[in-house]
């Protein structure tokens, strides 16, 4: 954020937090901009390596044209930033004439440094890409498309928010800090404000109240030791001090006083109702044509099933439309599950109409959260990687090795009906229920192999996994959302892919906590 207008100087009172709050307010307006100017441009880019990658089956596509269409975007966004801070900082004494060597300034200091690193992040994942799907051999074209979907969805609206709140703050920060000291104001000196919640950065907030004279540098602790900051947003800080940095400077003289209710008076809280100790599915449609087959067995099914955390999560979000008879389906679409009888596929499919319903509430329209959070497709794909499963490994022992850890391998004895000869014939079998679910996690990260290379291990097909990546994301919430009951299941889950079960751990919590 940017730092705090000067009003006048000479005993006056400064209340810190409707500060930010201002501040905030006409931030977010330019931050919009951007954010919505910086996914259209990423995309363009991305089609335009696609283009060249059908063309040259390589991508050659130059720095300097990247940072081009980047510097078309960032410079009008800085001019608009710093003018409109640096008059606020003025109230009504529009200096108009200094804003263009202010601006020139700021682009010599920071903004083309910024656009640089912009670009060059940009150029650097489209080849990570590009050498990702080669390993596929699915083709040029499949190659070209995956280029240009990484330029487009969920990474690069969350891409583009944070260049924007990041750019907008260090600009608004350096014009605000040029123009206060250009007044020359005497015995100035300035105070750091960082925003109180639990997104702030602890070593930020253990500045919050700081006093400096107006020309020193603040001394930021960092876990290497030091850096000196001239003010928030300062890139002498580094990425760790300055991404996503929302802290502001009051300008103060000794004489003045700064009210900072940091801490809010706690609030009498009356306690919620305790959750319901069970999901009723009263009100759903339901077509189940097999008369043994009721609404009352599967909501068994689905309550011996759920642990009290992902039932009240259950509880809060809103169920389903319909459930059918079925051989396991979740339609987004209509918001309707098909299930079976077998024990744990109605809570599967439960779990997926969570992890649809979470991306819901998080405003991703028909984007379910797992492959609409970066921190669960992150999470999951550095546990695949632990475990020797990542993209383009050899997997063959970390297969043989999960084969053993999850399934025994038996013998069944079969009569070939022509000879009469009796023949014996290994499968393997799943050491506990949930283990299933388990090995088709590790399916989709084999994109099949696992299921097809082991008689009797149950998975989707090869061509399943590989019809749509956004599979292995959605079957893999789904599965932990199954498991989660079982001691054995979210043991083997600690141990081989602890960062998955942590941040779904998170988003359960979350939920409950809203």
């Amino acid at each position: 954020m940017a730092t705090l207008e000067l009003k006048k100087f000479g005993g006056v009172r400064y209340n810190a937090r409707r500060e930010i709050a201002e501040q905030l307010r006409l931030r977010q307006s330019f931050e919009r901009k951007l954010s919505l100017n910086l996914i259209t441009e990423f995309a363009k880019i991305g089609d335009i390596a696609r283009r060249e990658y059908l063309e040259r089956s390589s991508i050659e596509l130059s720095g300097n044209l990247i940072e081009g269409r980047i510097l078309k975007i960032l410079e009008p966004h800085y001019r608009s930033v710093i003018e409109a801070f640096g008059l606020r900082m003025l109230r009504n004494q529009k200096q108009d004439s200094q804003f263009e060597l202010l601006i020139r300034d700021y682009m010599r200091v920071s903004g083309l440094g910024a656009v640089k690193k912009i670009s060059d992040t940009t150029r650097k994942d489209l080849v990570k890409v590009m050498l990702e799907a080669d390993k596929e051999a699915l083709g040029t074209r499949y190659v070209a498309d995956q280029i240009f979907q990484s330029t487009r969805g969920n990474y690069s609206r969350a891409r583009s928010a944070t260049i924007s709140r990041t750019e907008t703050h260090n600009a608004a920060s350096y014009a605000n800090d040029r123009v206060v000291k250009e007044m020359n104001i005497p015995n100035l000196q300035k105070q750091w404000v960082s925003v109180t919640d639990d997104r702030t950065r602890s070593k930020h907030a253990a500045l919050n109240g700081t006093i400096i004279p107006i020309d020193d540098d603040f001394v930021v602790p960092t876990d290497f030791g030091t850096v000196s900051m001239d003010r928030p947003g300062d890139s002498r800080g580094g990425a760790a001090n300055v991404v996503n940095c929302r802290c502001v400077l009051l300008y103060v003289q000794p004489e003045d006083t700064v009210i900072d209710d940091a801490q809010p008076k706690p609030e009498k809280i009356t306690p919620p109702p305790p959750p319901p100790k069970n999901l009723d599915l009263i009100g759903i449609t339901t077509m189940l044509p097999n008369s043994k087959f009721k609404k009352s067995d599967i909501e068994d099914r689905i309550n011996r099933n759920m642990t009290p955390l992902t039932l009240a999560v259950a509880n809060k979000l809103p169920k389903p439309d319909r459930i059918d008879q079925g051989e396991g389906l979740y339609y987004r679409l209509y918001r309707e599950i098909e299930t079976d009888m077998e024990e744990l596929t109605a809570v599967h499919e439960y779990g997926h109409h969570i992890d649809h319903m979470i991306g819901q509430r998080n405003n991703r329209a028909w984007v379910s959260y797992s492959i609409g959070g970066t921190e669960f497709m992150s999470a999951l794909e550095l546990d695949a990687k632990n475990m020797g499963l990542g993209k383009g490994m050899r997997k063959k022992k970390a297969i043989d090795r999960y084969i053993n850890e999850l399934y025994d391998l038996k013998e069944t004895t079969v009569t070939i009906a022509t000879t009469g000869r009796k023949v014996k014939l290994p499968y393997y079998k799943s050491k506990y229920p949930q283990a299933e679910n388990l090995g088709d996690i590790i399916d989709g990260f084999t994109k099949g192999k696992f299921a097809q290379d082991h008689k009797g291990v149950n998975g989707h097909k090869a061509s399943y996994w590989k019809s749509d990546e956004a599979n292995l994301y959605n079957e893999a919430f789904a599965e932990i959302f199954t498991v989660y009951k079982s001691r054995k299941a979210k043991k083997w889950l600690k141990e081989n892919m602890p960062n998955t079960l942590n941040v779904f751990d998170n988003i359960m919590k979350g939920i409950i906590d809203e």
